[in-house]
């Protein structure tokens, strides 16, 4: 539905949003009854890709419990009890926006690995955790760079959204990019 100021608006449909909420629920509960399984079997073998599995299904699981204030948040007319915290808005954002984007990255390092023992079998004793490890590290640390730090500076700030339970928003103390380059590093003539 198109407003005055001709911007779409969506009005929450009580039907729907209960349908949301049990379909949120059936996926949770698979997906914590799957993934802790998963953990379960893994955690018997300390293989590299063994290893890694364990990784992706613990980050999985941390993406399937950020899911869950959006269950009551569903099933309670889209009511903020919850959302509307900005300590709880603090504990949810950060694993919200984190570990999605850490799973696929580990993914892609398990893929890597795999079309490695694909390709060159005699090879793959050669690939150590350690510089596996390494990676994920570098690549977590970039991650806290750019996720947490705005939070931490004040430059973002978690906030209520009547849509996603939560969210983030940008703060006027963000500092304009550019300008910090500038007088960083001078003028760029």
């Amino acid at each position: 539905m198109l407003s005055d100021d001709g911007l779409l608006t969506i009005t929450p449909d009580p039907v729907l949003d209960k349908s949301l909420g049990v379909l949120v629920t059936i996926s949770v509960v698979a997906g914590l009854l799957g993934n802790t399984s998963a953990l379960f079997y893994f955690c018997s073998n300390k293989s590299l890709p063994d290893k890694l599995y364990i990784a992706v299904i613990s980050v999985d699981i941390i993406i399937i419990i950020t899911y869950i204030p959006l269950i009551p948040f569903l099933f309670n007319d889209r009511d903020a009890f919850l959302c509307n915290d900005t300590v709880t808005n603090w504990v949810l954002i950060i694993p919200a926006r984190f570990s999605p984007k850490m799973s696929m990255f580990l993914v892609a390092v398990l893929s890597i690995t795999r079309s490695i023992a694909i390709v060159k079998p005699h090879r793959v004793k050669e690939i150590r955790w350690l510089a596996v490890a390494l990676v994920i590290a570098g690549y977590a640390s970039f991650l806290v760079l750019i996720d947490v730090i705005p939070l931490s500076l004040g430059w973002a700030e978690p906030v209520y959204d009547d849509k996603t339970c939560y969210s983030l928003r940008t703060t006027t103390k963000m500092p304009h990019i550019v300008g910090m380059l500038v007088s960083a590093w001078g003028p760029l003539a």
